[in-house]
């Protein structure tokens, strides 16, 4: 699901980019690496790629996909009142 040039990961379904399957899930209070380097404490996910070189994005993070970088700019996890967590990441231009 696009939403205004973003990408809407829901948790715990696969979403393909750039022609890859991504899944993500494990939605919890974590470190996790900035685009810089630095680390950042909060909610984060983990991405599942198909060769197994899964990592943690929390918001912020940014990661590459067949050598197109993508920056999260939205991170949330269920609630009572929403029915999933999600993941909005944005392409780096």
């Amino acid at each position: 699901m696009e939403t205004e040039n973003t990408i809407l990961m829901k948790q715990n379904t696969v979403t393909t980019i750039e022609g890859v399957r991504i899944g993500n899930g494990n939605y919890f209070d974590r470190d996790y690496e900035l685009k810089d380097g630095t680390t950042q404490n909060g909610l984060a996910a983990r991405l599942f790629f198909p060769n197994n070189n899964n990592i943690v994005v929390g918001k912020g993070s940014v990661f590459s996909v067949n050598e197109q970088e993508f920056q999260v700019i939205d991170i949330g996890k269920q609630l009572k009142d929403k029915p999933y967590g999600f993941i909005r990441i944005q392409e780096v231009k």
